[in-house]
């Protein structure tokens, strides 16, 4: 029995053991000293309270965001619209009634050389019965004038005379109903009177027989005529009148036609060739 007491009593101690280290440890009450039953008890140390360890967070800086610029947005411009320009009206002009030309010199032309007489006659037309004045002079002619009428058709003529070298002609037509005039001018040369003009063909000879096909024919004429041969190659003549030109002949009879003229004045000779190739 004894025994049983002891083991109690042992375990209740070791029980109060156990809840007094445990109460001791709880945070927040005093530490209850511990009495030992024994007589002479060991000092019981109080344990110190656990020093809490303070763990001190260095903060970080946080990152500094840099915006990112946004692009400035750009503005299509207000299209402003271009004024149409009205077109400056141009006044309008009265269309101006052109001066009716009633004077006109057919011959001669202006600028003509004359040969022959010294004498040449001016034509033309103009509004019917009205009056044609001629005013003619050159370096040996003093100034004169003569006067015709139109006839119904407003045709008229008039001989002039001429001297050797630039003769001047003003003619003036009179409106028969006004004292309207209108002028025109004409400067003719004249050189003289001449021989008759001639033509020759010194070669080939008429009714010659050839066989080269390429033929040359020669002549003489005036200095100042113009020659045309075949009616359709000019043939220059040369100061002595020599004229020369190419001709390209057919197989069998050609017929060669040289026409000569000077102002009026025309002459012609006709030949005849035979080609005979390999003849």
């Amino acid at each position: 029995m004894r025994q049983q007491i002891v083991a109690v009593t042992a375990a209740i101690v070791l029980v109060a053991l156990f809840l007094a280290l445990w109460l001791s440890n709880l945070p927040g009450l005093p530490a209850v000293p511990y009495q030992a039953t024994r007589a002479n008890p060991t000092p019981t140390t109080t344990p110190l309270a656990p020093t809490p360890i303070v763990v001190t967070a260095t903060p970080t800086a946080a990152p500094t965001l840099i915006p990112t610029a946004l692009p400035t947005p750009t503005v299509p411009p207000t299209p402003v619209p271009t004024p149409t320009r009205r077109p400056t009206p141009t006044p309008v002009q009265p269309t101006p009634t052109p001066r009716p030309h009633f004077l006109e010199v057919h011959d001669p032309p202006d600028m003509a050389t004359i040969y022959g007489p010294p004498l040449i006659i001016v034509s033309g037309s103009t509004l019917p019965w009205s009056i044609v004045e001629l005013i003619y002079s050159s370096s040996a002619l003093p100034e004169r004038d003569v006067r015709v009428q139109a006839d119904a058709q407003g045709n008229y003529a008039s001989a002039v005379p001429l001297s050797t070298g630039i003769n001047v002609i003003e003619v003036i037509g009179y409106h028969g109903s006004s004292s309207r005039q209108e002028r025109q001018f004409l400067q003719v040369h004249y050189a003289g009177s001449q021989e008759e003009l001639t033509l020759t063909i010194t070669d080939p000879a008429g009714a010659s027989t050839v066989s080269n096909r390429i033929l040359t024919v020669t002549g003489f004429t005036a200095p100042d005529a113009e020659v045309i041969v075949s009616d359709l190659i000019p043939a220059l003549p040369d100061p002595t009148g020599l004229w020369v030109a190419d001709l390209l002949l057919q197989p069998g009879a050609n017929t060669i036609r040289v026409v000569a003229s000077r102002g009026d004045e025309v002459t012609e000779a006709v030949i005849t060739v035979t080609y005979q190739p390999g003849s």
